[in-house]
């Protein structure tokens, strides 16, 4: 017989004990989502009162958005790779999306009704928008909410969006948005779908959980002088296409633009942009840096992020 490995000797004990039924399995609880306050353990979230608008669909139910008071947006750990050399390589943080989109991955299969679930963190957000497109770009189904009393901090969304077709299967893609106080979008994130008219719905593991476009530079309330803002930072487009980076006021005129290239050195990867963007102002002005990725002919935009900046002359 062939001694087995140290390192094996656990594996080994515990099959053993698993095939003489000496070792049970747990059940498994299904519980709220919840984010990590950082402490390790898990706080469950709490139902506030919110004022809720429900879209034009008449059969789609009313989206349930719950409130929680101190948590913040979790930070995934620092992926490594190793090299040829077996050297880890470190890659760069991407931090999770605010808007997460659970449950629903990319391509998944569906049929109407759409369960929609979602996490928010943008905690300024004043206007949530739900909206389902076909694959030429009509709007099949819509949802609005109006968040409760701003800051706040993690909002749970739960909703459904029925949708009709007329061809047996079309592409669409699920819309999540939410606007400010101004009515200017600060975050946008979506999901490609298959739409079914008919069938059982077939879902692929959750593919919108990270920020698809992270700003690095400039931070947030940070005060730029001098006609020019240098903005950079990561991306993961669904397309080759370049970003659009866009300074807007609060009564939304558009101060400055510029559009920014997409460096993708690993295939699937994210890749870093960067980009002087021009503005003219006269005083100090607040605006808001937006950086987002054309959604094509399935919707205008497909995902945004956004920082707040005060602009000098």
């Amino acid at each position: 017989m062939t001694p087995l490995p140290t390192g094996f000797m656990p594996t080994v004990v515990a099959l053993t004990l698993q095939a003489g039924n000496l070792v049970g399995t747990l059940p498994v609880k299904n519980t709220p989502l919840a984010a990590s306050p950082g402490n390790g353990s898990a706080i469950p979230l709490t139902p506030l009162e919110s004022a809720v608008e429900p879209g034009p669909s008449a059969s789609a139910q009313q989206p349930a958005v719950t409130l929680t008071a101190t948590l913040q947006p979790s930070m995934p750990a620092v992926i490594t790779t190793p090299t040829a050399s077996l050297t880890p390589t470190f890659l760069p943080e991407i931090p999770s999306a605010y808007i997460q989109i659970f449950q629903l991955g990319e391509l998944s299969r569906v049929s109407s009704p759409i369960k929609v679930t979602a996490r928010l963190f943008s905690k300024v957000g004043k206007v949530l928008r739900l909206e389902l497109h076909g694959e030429d770009g009509r709007l099949l189904g819509r949802e609005l909410s109006n968040l409760p009393a701003i800051p706040w901090s993690t909002a749970l969304v739960s909703t459904e969006i029925d949708f009709e077709i007329s061809l047996a299967a079309e592409y669409g893609r699920l819309v999540i948005s939410v606007e400010d106080t101004y009515g200017r979008l600060i975050d946008v994130n979506s999901v490609n779908l298959i739409l079914l008219q008919f069938g059982d719905s077939e879902l692929n593991p959750a593919t919108a959980l990270w920020q698809v476009i992270q700003i690095d530079e400039p931070r947030p309330q940070t005060l730029i002088q001098g006609g020019s803002v240098f903005v950079s930072g990561l991306a993961h487009p669904n397309t080759d296409n370049p970003l659009f980076i866009e300074l807007v006021g609060q009564d939304g005129q558009n101060l400055g633009h510029r559009l920014a290239a997409v460096d993708i050195r690993i295939p699937g990867g994210y890749g870093a942009f960067a980009a002087d963007v021009p503005y003219l102002v006269t005083e100090v002005t607040p605006a808001l840096l937006v950086v987002y990725e054309s959604g094509g002919t399935l919707s205008e935009i497909a995902h945004l992020a956004s920082v707040e900046l005060l602009l000098s002359p």
